[in-house]
C-alpha cells in the first residue's frame, strides 16, 4: 500500500489552506456526534420507531466496520509517512468507516427521503465525505471502495431483514431486549478497546 503515497503527496502539493480546513470540518460528518444529532433531529420529526431503527442500524454498522478492520488490519496511509495526514485517527484503515457511513446514509436517504432535494444533497454529501477521507490522509482509495461496498451490503441487509427482526424482537420481554442491547454495547466496547 505504501506505493500509493504518491497520490497523497500530490494532494498535499495541490491542497490549499481553505481546502484543508473545509475537509477537516467535513470530518464532523463521520463522527458519532453527527449521527446522534441526526437521530435527535429525526426523533422530533418522525415516529420514535424510525429513530430506534436507525440507531440500531448505525450501531450495527459501527460494529460491522470494527470487525472488518480487525480482520484486514491494514495500516493507515499516514503510518508510512506522517506528513501526508491532516488528521490522525486511531484504528485500522480498511474499510473506511466514513465511506461506509456515506454509502449507507446516502442509500437510506435516496430510498426514504421524500423530497426532490435528495437529488442534490445526497450526491454532494456522498462524494465530499468519501473524498475527504483521502484528502485528509486517513484512507487509501481502496479503503473508500471497501467502505462503499460494506455500506451497500448493510443497506441491503437492512432492507431485507429489518421487519423480520423487529417482528421477532417484539415477542421478547423488555428484560430480554435490554439484555441484548447491553450485550451489544459491551461487545462493541470490547472490540473498539474502550475502557468500560
Amino acid at each position: 500500500m505504501h506505493e500509493q503515497l504518491e497520490l497523497f503527496y500530490w494532494i498535499r502539493e495541490h491542497g490549499t489552506p481553505f481546502l484543508d480546513q473545509f475537509f477537516i470540518q467535513m470530518n464532523w460528518l463521520d463522527r458519532p456526534e453527527f449521527f446522534l444529532a441526526l437521530l435527535a433531529f429525526l426523533a422530533v420529526l418522525r415516529p420514535i420507531k424510525i429513530t430506534t431503527r436507525l440507531f440500531t442500524l448505525f450501531y450495527g454498522a459501527a460494529i460491522f466496520n470494527v470487525l472488518l478492520k480487525t480482520f484486514f488490519m491494514i495500516p493507515r496511509p499516514y503510518e508510512w509517512d506522517p506528513s501526508i495526514a491532516l488528521l490522525q485517527i486511531t484504528g485500522w484503515s480498511f474499510p473506511s468507516g466514513g465511506a461506509q457511513s456515506a454509502a449507507l446514509l446516502s442509500l437510506l436517504a435516496l430510498r426514504y427521503w421524500k423530497t426532490w432535494l435528495k437529488w442534490g444533497v445526497v450526491p454532494l454529501y456522498f462524494s465530499l465525505l468519501s473524498f475527504s477521507r483521502v484528502y485528509l490522509g486517513v484512507h487509501y482509495p481502496i479503503d473508500i471502495v471497501g467502505g462503499w461496498i460494506s455500506g451497500a451490503i448493510l443497506f441491503g441487509l437492512f432492507e431485507v431483514f429489518h421487519k423480520l427482526i423487529e417482528h421477532q424482537l417484539s415477542k421478547w420481554t423488555k428484560l430480554q431486549q435490554s439484555f441484548l442491547v447491553t450485550s451489544i454495547v459491551f461487545l462493541f466496547d470490547r472490540l473498539t478497546g474502550n475502557p468500560s
